[in-house]
């Protein structure tokens, strides 16, 4: 069941595992085994077409693309669960000191892996029921601890919470997943999904504690519902923040997710402001959801 409570649970094994199987360093465009977390908590840290059932979106520009690497690409379609939605295109941060590349396999039909060296030597095995892959670039420090961050929802600031919420190019975070059978970690632990009767950048304050859905889309060929996912601690992990497109197909539930960004960040560092703009004009959601239907789209291109 995609509306409504999420069928399945997530049991706090597998959620241990998924967090603990995070991005991992990058040694020449091939992940190494040594897992780290993504996302410092704080601060501190080509065609589609909508269904009617989804809310009005408003014309969102995407941002500039560029396809992913080669060797990167390439290992994420190693797995057989993830290979039909590897993408190809993400979105472009330049001058930054390249991508940390997180992976694993999340359950076997026999359990959990029992390490995170199980669960990395699992991702490309048929035996893995569930994999994930995720990609994050930055182009900017991350601000110390204790520095202020706020963002703009549209008609205030508000205090940035666990997700940081900086635009592209500045930084940039795409997560997938595929589980056979149930659904994808990332989803299966959320509650009651709420409704958004609008999309407006106020959604991205970390005070909401409900996952949000957008309805139904039909995105080159396959129907979904879009999900923003919490920007707090309790927001999903790795997803935390995320927008994501979830769909199911043959028999596999997949998850195709893009950190969604506000329009204007302000670092307050010792009193003196750095206000971020993204470089798109207007609210940041519709861009957001623009830029993923792209990535999806790159997953699909052949």
């Amino acid at each position: 069941m995609l509306a409504g409570r999420m069928a399945g649970q997530a049991t706090p094994t597998v959620l241990t595992v998924l967090l603990t199987l995070a991005l991992t360093a990058c040694s020449g465009g091939v992940p190494s085994p040594t897992p780290r977390h993504s996302i410092a908590p704080g601060p501190a840290s080509r065609h589609g077409t909508a269904t009617s059932q989804a809310p009005q979106r408003g014309s969102g520009q995407g941002v500039a693309m560029t396809p992913t690497p080669g060797d990167l690409l390439a290992f994420c379609r190693t797995s057989p669960l993830l290979r039909p939605i590897c993408p190809r295109q993400i979105p472009m941060v330049p001058g930054s000191s390249g991508p940390r590349i997180g992976y694993g396999c999340f359950n076997t039909a026999n359990g959990v892996p029992r390490s995170v060296a199980a669960g990395n030597a699992l991702f490309t095995s048929r035996r893995c029921t569930d994999a994930g892959w995720s990609y994050e670039q930055f182009n900017l420090p991350v601000p110390v601890e204790g520095t202020r961050v706020s963002a703009w929802d549209g008609t205030k600031w508000f205090a940035v919470s666990f997700a940081p919420l900086y635009p592209p190019p500045y930084q940039v975070h795409v997560d997938i997943e595929a589980s056979a059978g149930s659904p994808p970690v990332a989803v299966s632990a959320t509650g009651r999904l709420q409704r958004a009767k609008h999309i407006t950048d106020a959604l991205l304050n970390p005070k909401r504690t409900h996952v949000v859905s957008f309805g139904w889309v039909r995105w080159y060929g396959k129907r979904g519902q879009l999900l923003l996912m919490p920007a707090n601690a309790n927001g999903g992990g790795e997803v935390a923040g995320h927008l994501i497109f979830y769909f199911a197909s043959g028999g596999v539930n997949y998850e195709i997710s893009l950190h969604a960004w506000a329009s204007k960040v302000r670092i307050n560092d010792g009193g003196v402001n750095q206000v971020i703009r993204a470089p798109q004009a207007g609210p940041a959601l519709p861009h957001v959801i623009t830029t993923l239907k792209a990535i999806v789209g790159s997953a699909f291109a052949g």
